[in-house]
């Protein structure tokens, strides 16, 4: 389902596609844009395609000289403007119907739920504006608008991984974290060990809320500490090149070895599909950092579906992810929540903070 946004025709309505045309004021949760992270070009990207903008290059020059963004149907002209919305519903048509439901279904709820994301009131007296000074002026002031802090736009296909990249607002993938603290009556929730618990959910297994203390006593015994656990988890699942004399037995655990075998098995013209059915570009890669990325990027989608569930499915408002975490105010009613489903009749462990 696509939507033509109503600016561009000088209509109260929008021209929605779902299998024939039609107009609506209201934009359905499915439908993808113009532009964003709803966007049909974005959506494409996800799987591999490229597709032709709706709007020619030329076009979108021109009207940049001119300083203004025109309502294409008279900028183009109505019969030639109807000519390309048909043209680009046609690559709409072609993509979707090479992708299988699940997929559509599961990425279209995370591009919604990221564009769902709303500014956030955002108080400079919660925070050290001495010691952050810096890093106010670079992740802050630019954004802030009478004590309303711009929400930070994502977009998901710059990264092989599929993890999320802010391209405009405040970059809050990288500020400092004492920087989370502005937001009056903010939360966080957050996956816990994501990528471990994904993999064991992978293999039928139960998610663990404490991965590496349960592998400290099912695997050495209470013999070594956790620090020693979670550095060796690492080497086990990721290949970091440590030679790590505990690495072996959490290998086992995870059923490393097999599990590699058979993502490399799966390999066809050098790509591979995450948990999600999204393809990760390979270039080559085998292994264990065939297990990383595999396993990033299934644990990246995981946790953008679970966000999308907890938003759906409590009374809450979402202002910034990152990553595997949420960041989050109460609307009116406050419940716990210890687990979110995030798909494939998986539940992952969470825990829920006040910044």
């Amino acid at each position: 389902m696509l939507v033509f946004d109503s600016k561009h025709f000088l209509t109260s309505s929008n021209l929605i596609y779902d299998n024939g045309y039609l107009w609506k004021t209201e934009v359905p949760e499915q439908a993808m844009t113009m532009e964003g992270v709803r966007s049909f070009d974005h959506f494409s990207k996800l799987f591999g395609y490229e597709v032709d903008p709706l709007i020619p290059k030329r076009y979108r020059e021109s009207a940049k000289v001119l300083g203004t963004e025109p309502p294409w149907c008279f900028y183009i002209g109505k019969t030639k403007f109807q000519k390309m919305i048909d043209e680009y519903v046609e690559q709409h048509d072609k993509v979707l119907s090479s992708l299988p439901a699940s997929a559509l279904d599961v990425h279209t709820k995370i591009n919604v739920f990221i564009d769902s994301l709303k500014p956030a009131e955002y108080d400079m007296s919660r925070i050290d504006q001495t010691e952050l000074k810096k890093h106010i002026e670079r992740f802050i002031t630019p954004y802030l608008y009478d004590k309303t802090l711009d929400r930070p736009e994502y977009i998901r296909t710059k990264t092989k991984t599929g993890r999320l990249s802010v391209v405009s607002g405040p970059n809050v993938l990288t500020m400092h974290s004492d920087l989370r603290k502005g937001i009056p009556g903010g939360h966080s929730i957050d996956f816990v060990s994501i990528e471990p618990n994904v993999l064991l959910v992978s293999q039928g297994k139960s998610p663990r809320t404490d991965i590496y203390d349960s592998i400290r006593k099912d695997v050495f015994n209470d013999s070594i500490s956790r620090a020693k656990v979670k550095i060796a988890t690492m080497a086990a699942l990721y290949g970091s090149g440590r030679d790590d004399k505990f690495a072996k037995g959490i290998e086992e655990y995870f059923g490393v070895q097999e599990t590699v075998r058979r993502l490399e098995s799966e390999v066809k013209d050098e790509k591979i599909y995450n948990l999600y059915n999204r393809p990760i570009d390979l270039n080559g890669t085998r292994g264990k950092h065939l297990l990383a990325l595999w396993l990033q990027s299934s644990a990246a989608d995981a946790a953008l579906l679970g966000f999308y569930n907890f938003c759906k499915d409590h009374d809450v408002i979402p202002h910034w992810i990152i990553h595997d975490g949420l960041i989050f105010i109460y609307d009116k009613n406050r419940s716990d929540v210890e687990s979110l489903e995030v798909g494939l009749n998986h539940k992952l462990p969470v825990k829920v903070e006040k910044l």
